[in-house]
C-alpha cells in the first residue's frame, strides 16, 4: 500500500513539475502570431485555471483579455467558459454579486449549447455560491442538476465532486447520516479514479462531522492526511483551508496554542492569495481563541477585522443582487418556456392545418381522379352500346336487303314461269 502511494506522489509531482514548465509555454502560444484561434483560446482557458488555485487577480486579468477575443471571434462557447472562470475568481475573493452574474450569464449561453459538462460545472459553482450564502434549497437545486448531467455522462469525477459538495448542504441542515455517506462515496469513486484532490475534500469534510460528534481525535487524524496530500499537490488554496480547517478542531478540543498557530499559518496563505472569505473565518476564530484564554484585547482586535470584512463580503445590497439575479434568470426562463410552448402550440396548428389541407387536397384529387374514371368508364360503355347498335342496325338492313333480293328473285321467277307456262 505505501508503495502504491508512492508511486501516485511521483506521479503527481511529475505533473506539478511539467504544469510549471508548461506555464511558459502556455504564453508563448498565446503571444504567438503562428498561433490558430482554438489553439491560443485552449492555452488561455488552462493558463487561467492555474491561476485559479493561487492568484485569483492573475485570473481575472487573464480571463478578460481571452474574453475579448472570444467576443470578437463571436464564440459563444468559450464565452461561457471565461464567465464562469470569472464568476470562481470573483467568489474567492468575496465579490458574490459579480460571481453570480457570470454564473447565470454563463448558463444562460450554455444551456443552448451542447457542452453539458460544462454546464453541469457551473450548475456546481452556482450552487457553491447559494451555499455560501446559506440559500439551502437553491444550492441543493443546482447541486442536483448537476448530478443528474454528470450521471447522464457516466462522468465518475464530477459525480464524486458533486457528492462532495452536496453534502455540506446536508452537514449544515444537521442531516450528518445523509452528509457522511455522501463524503463517503465520494470518497470511494475519488480512489477508484486516482483523484487526490477530491479524496483531500471527503477527509476534510469528514473530519466536520467528527468535530460535531466531538471525536477531535479522528478529525486531526483526517485533517493531517488531507493536508499531506494537499501539500503534495501544492495546492496553495487548499492548504489554507485545512491550516483554518485544524485550527477550528484543535479550538474545539481545548489546544488553544496549535489553534492559532493553524490559523495564523492559514491567513498567512490567505492574505497572499487575497481570499477575504477565508481570512474572516480565521479572524472570527483567532476572536474566539483569545476571549478563551482571557486576552480581551486581541479579541476585540480580530473582532473589529472580523466585522469590518464580514460587512463588506455579505452586504445586504450584495444579497439583494443576487437574489434579483436569480429571480430575473427564472423569469426568463419561463419566458423562454413559455415562447418555446407556444412556438410549439403554433407549429402543432401548422402542421394541423397542413395535414388537413393534405387530406382535403388528396380526398379532391381522388374524388377528380374517380369521376374521370367514371367517364371514362361510362364513356367506353356508350361507345360499346353504340357500335353494338351499329351492329345490330346493320345486321337488320342486310336483313331487310336480303329479303328485298329474295322477293325479287321469287317474283321475277314466279312471273318467268307464268309467261312460259301462258305460252
Amino acid at each position: 500500500m505505501k508503495l502504491i502511494i508512492a508511486i501516485i506522489f511521483c506521479f503527481i509531482n511529475t505533473i506539478i513539475a511539467r504544469s510549471q514548465v508548461n506555464s511558459d509555454s502556455l504564453r508563448n502560444i498565446i503571444a504567438s502570431k503562428n498561433s490558430v484561434y482554438t489553439e491560443k483560446m485552449n492555452a488561455f482557458i488552462h493558463l487561467v485555471e492555474s491561476y485559479q488555485l493561487n492568484n485569483f487577480d492573475s485570473a481575472l486579468i487573464e480571463s478578460d483579455k481571452a474574453l475579448l477575443i472570444a467576443r470578437k471571434n463571436a464564440d459563444s462557447l468559450y464565452v461561457a467558459i471565461l464567465k464562469r472562470q470569472i464568476g470562481v475568481a470573483n467568489y474567492f475573493k468575496g465579490k458574490y454579486d459579480i460571481a453570480a452574474i457570470n454564473f447565470y450569464e454563463a448558463i444562460s449561453i450554455l444551456e443552448k449549447l451542447s457542452n453539458q459538462k460544462e454546464l453541469a460545472t457551473t450548475y456546481n459553482d452556482l450552487a457553491k455560491l447559494y451555499r455560501k450564502t446559506r440559500d439551502l434549497d437553491k444550492a441543493l437545486d443546482n447541486y442536483n442538476k448537476a448530478d443528474k448531467i454528470f450521471r447522464q455522462l457516466k462522468d465518475t469525477g464530477g459525480i464524486a465532486m458533486i457528492l462532495n459538495e452536496s453534502g455540506v448542504v446536508f452537514e449544515y441542515r444537521e442531516d450528518f447520516e445523509e452528509a457522511v455517506k455522501r463524503y463517503n462515496t465520494s470518497m470511494k469513486l475519488a480512489e477508484l479514479t486516482g483523484d487526490s484532490l477530491s479524496i483531500s475534500y471527503s477527509l476534510s469534510n469528514i473530519a466536520g462531522v467528527f468535530v460535531t460528534e466531538k471525536k477531535f481525535e479522528l478529525a486531526e487524524e483526517n485533517l493531517l492526511r488531507t493536508l499531506r496530500i494537499r501539500q503534495i499537490l501544492k495546492d496553495s488554496f487548499a492548504i489554507a483551508l485545512t491550516y483554518s480547517d485544524l485550527g477550528a478542531t484543535m479550538n474545539a478540543k481545548g489546544d488553544y496554542g496549535k489553534a492559532i498557530l493553524y490559523i495564523l499559518e492559514s491567513n498567512r496563505i490567505a492574505e497572499k492569495l487575497n481570499y477575504p472569505e477565508l481570512q474572516s473565518n480565521n479572524f472570527n476564530e483567532l476572536s474566539l481563541l483569545y476571549k478563551k484564554q482571557g486576552d480581551f484585547q486581541s479579541a476585540y482586535r480580530y473582532y473589529v477585522k472580523r466585522t469590518t470584512s464580514r460587512d463588506s463580503l455579505f452586504a445586504i445590497e450584495k444579497t439583494k443582487q443576487i437574489q434579483e439575479l436569480n429571480a430575473r434568470y427564472e423569469t426568463e426562463k419561463k419566458e423562454q418556456q413559455i415562447i418555446h410552448q407556444q412556438n410549439r402550440l403554433r407549429l402543432q396548428t401548422y402542421m394541423f392545418v397542413g395535414i388537413a389541407g393534405f387530406v382535403l387536397l388528396s380526398s379532391m384529387l381522388a374524388y377528380s381522379y374517380y369521376k374521370r374514371y367514371k367517364l371514362r368508364k361510362e364513356s367506353q360503355h356508350q361507345g360499346e352500346l353504340m357500335k353494338q347498335q351499329e351492329i345490330a342496325v346493320k345486321a337488320v338492313l342486310e336483313a331487310e336487303e336480303k329479303e328485298r333480293q329474295r322477293i325479287a328473285k321469287d317474283l321475277h321467277d314466279g312471273v318467268g314461269q307464268m309467261m312460259s307456262a301462258a305460252k
